[in-house]
């Protein structure tokens, strides 16, 4: 028999320059592409290389760079299963088409399903929804099935479980967390580290929830967190992106969990835990930000109540995340209305959480003025956690009356008063890291820590 030693010398020049046309990492079987923006694919090659890439019809074609690097982008879709991803002569399959959402930050963030409170062994090991897929750094897409579901980030799963259950589109989580980490470390090493590799993957937001490391530097986390927030925005709408639109990503994140035995005192310093909750919020002035709290797991036993930092409801707060997308970003539009119909009265202005406004003194008496949903709030609502401190400057609890603006019945004003308090200069409510106070307004959204001495 012979041997064509030139053909097989051929074949194997073939083999090798198609072996030499490489996917970044980012790409692999059963991955998911964002819903309803251009899709871009990358990768390496040998300089001048052709590389043809399809996904489904659509069909794009580029040249490897001096450098060896290429970038094709393919028209946008609507959701779908099912694809395949050609690149030259290489096949990816089950390549979907939905939300991709980027889950990043802290160990909470990565803690994983089978370490969960919210779901049994059994439970999980019956889970089958092959529309969600998630991807971790070098471990390739994978789906939301079998033994390897319990490595799936808790918040990320039931963020997503939610959202697809509600939109009907299959749903992708990009995890990028470091326990512990800094945020200062997401800005540099980090950042280059896990993030950058995905910056021009369009992605429908973030869900983000970090900062435990950062309380020992509490002052000024406000101000570093959102620029922050703008730096990966420009990342991700960075010229050469197909999505220049991302600068105004949506961006979900968590106030710290509360932390520590119950608070004791009518104010307590904490190291920094409350003071970093209170710049997290600043945040929120962003647009397309939101804030949501860490819903504590059930109780400890008394003696380490709230003392696990992990110990957050990680299902509440995974579906609170999609809850809140839902309604930002996917409600449906409203019906046009018809020119000859009459027009609906205007709606009042939508109010989310009470928050605080002014105060005045009067009387050995502090009043509190808030921004209140309608009806006001809660009289039924436990009232502690109030702190009143005077000219000696000494904090004491203080003694709360409920009341309302002359001619209205809503709740609106808060009357702090303490017999050892003659002339009341400042409040502070829920001064600590796991603050008592569980005032709320007749909706049931609860008045967030605050203070009049900032």
């Amino acid at each position: 028999m012979k041997i064509n030693l030139g053909f097989v010398g051929l074949m194997a020049g073939l083999a090798m320059a198609n072996a030499e046309v490489k996917l970044a990492e980012n790409f692999s079987e059963g991955m998911v592409f964002q819903r309803g923006k251009p899709i871009p694919v990358w990768g390496e090659a040998k300089p001048g290389e052709a590389v043809t890439v399809s996904l489904g019809e659509a069909k794009a074609s580029a040249k490897a760079d001096p450098s060896g690097a290429w970038r094709v982008s393919l028209p946008a879709r609507e959701a779908g299963t099912g694809l395949e991803l050609q690149v030259n002569d290489q096949k990816f399959a089950n390549v979907a088409v939905g939300e991709v959402w980027i889950l990043a930050g802290g160990g909470n963030m990565g803690w994983p399903l089978a370490q969960s409170r919210e779901i049994q062994d059994q439970e999980m090991l019956d889970i089958k929804a092959p529309g969600i897929r998630w991807v971790e750094p070098g471990k390739g897409w994978r789906e939301a099935q079998g033994k390897q579901i319990g490595s799936f980030p808790a918040v990320g799963w039931f963020f997503a479980q939610e959202l697809a259950g509600k939109l009907k589109v299959p749903v992708g989580i990009i995890a990028l967390t470091e326990a512990g980490s800094q945020l200062s470390q997401w800005q540099g090493d980090l950042f280059k580290k896990l993030v950058q590799p995905w910056a021009a993957f369009p992605v429908a937001g973030v869900l983000w929830y970090q900062g435990e490391s950062d309380v020992g530097e509490a002052t000024g986390y406000g101000k570093r967190f959102g620029e922050f927030i703008g730096h990966w925005r420009k990342q991700f709408g960075r010229i050469g992106s197909p999505d220049p639109g991302q600068e105004a990503l949506p961006f979900y994140f968590v106030r710290l969990a509360n932390y520590g035995l119950p608070q004791s005192q009518p104010v307590e310093e904490t190291g920094g835990w409350t003071l970093l909750r209170e710049e997290q919020k600043t945040a929120i002035k962003l647009a397309n930000t939101e804030m949501l709290g860490a819903p504590l797991s059930p109780p400890l036993p008394d003696t380490v109540s709230g003392i696990d930092i992990h110990g957050i409801e990680r299902k509440q707060l995974g579906t609170a995340l999609a809850q809140r997308a839902l309604a930002k970003l996917y409600a449906p539009e409203p019906p046009k209305p018809d020119p000859a119909a009459t027009p609906p009265p205007a709606a009042p202005p939508a109010v989310s959480a009470p928050a605080f406004e002014r105060m005045e003194a009067k009387d050995g008496t502090l009043r509190l003025y808030f921004k209140v949903a309608p009806g006001g709030f809660d009289p039924a609502a436990a009232t502690r956690g109030f702190a009143l401190r005077g000219k000696e400057g000494n904090w004491k609890w203080a003694e709360v009356k409920l009341a309302a603006v002359d001619g209205s019945k809503d709740l609106t004003i808060i009357e702090l008063s303490n017999p050892e308090v003659a002339q009341p200069e400042a409040a502070r409510y829920n001064w600590s890291a796991n603050p008592i106070g569980k005032l709320t307004d007749r909706q049931g959204k609860g008045l967030a820590t605050f203070r009049t001495d900032n």
